[in-house]
């Protein structure tokens, strides 16, 4: 099969949200891997998110098969993020954290690396997710006072996806990280300001009035 056709069958995987069948084709062709890659740059594309989201399933399936091709590939994306890969990896730390809720002892250290992000702005988002996604599913692996330190920065943002965000995860990962205690005062809150999140295959719109 060449890229052309494999890229094909991909997307159409992808579009029946068929993880499954994505992760046997990257064990037989590579090549899916870097196809992944270069179907995750359009966020308002829900083939986009999906194409993040089949990198947990990829990645745990290669893992099966070797440890160390999988941190490979958790090596590249991490690589992808640095000023040093010439080009900015858009959706790299999301596809980490599908990676680490699919595969927790696997890449149970890479978790405690994803709050350091947050001081770049342009992850400030990707961080948040990659937070929520893990606080829901494996929130032992976050390392408590890192997250604290970064919810308190983004509850005090003007931007409302970064401060909804922060208010989602309060809500959905907050006992499980123990962000009771955490400082609201800085919480400015327009209870008709939205978020989009991609949750189980699709987009789900939350006013900030549903997420308090």
């Amino acid at each position: 099969m060449n890229r052309f056709e494999l890229k094909k069958v991909v997307i159409e995987a992808l579009k029946n949200r068929d993880l499954e069948k994505i992760a046997r084709l990257a064990l037989e062709h590579p090549r899916t891997i870097s196809i992944l890659f270069s179907l995750s740059y359009d966020k308002d594309s829900l083939i986009t998110w999906r194409a993040i989201e089949a990198m947990g399933e990829v990645v745990k399936e290669i893992a099966r098969r070797s440890r160390e091709d999988a941190r490979e590939i958790m090596k590249r994306l991490l690589w992808s993020i640095t000023e040093e890969s010439g080009g900015l990896g858009w959706s790299s730390i999301e596809m980490i954290s599908e990676v680490i809720v699919k595969s927790p002892e696997v890449f149970s250290d890479v978790a405690l690396l994803i709050p350091e992000y947050f001081d770049e702005p342009v992850f400030r988002e990707s961080v948040l997710y990659a937070i929520w996604r893990i606080g829901k599913e494996r929130p032992e692996l976050l390392e408590r006072d890192a997250v604290k330190e970064v919810l308190s920065e983004a509850l005090k943002s003007e931007d409302p996806e970064i401060q909804g965000l922060a208010l989602l995860i309060l809500k959905d990962c907050g006992g499980n990280l123990g962000l009771e205690g955490i400082d609201r005062s800085g919480i400015k809150v327009k209870q008709n300001n939205q978020i989009r999140i991609y949750n189980n295959g699709n987009f789900k719109y939350l006013t900030f009035n549903e997420i308090l």
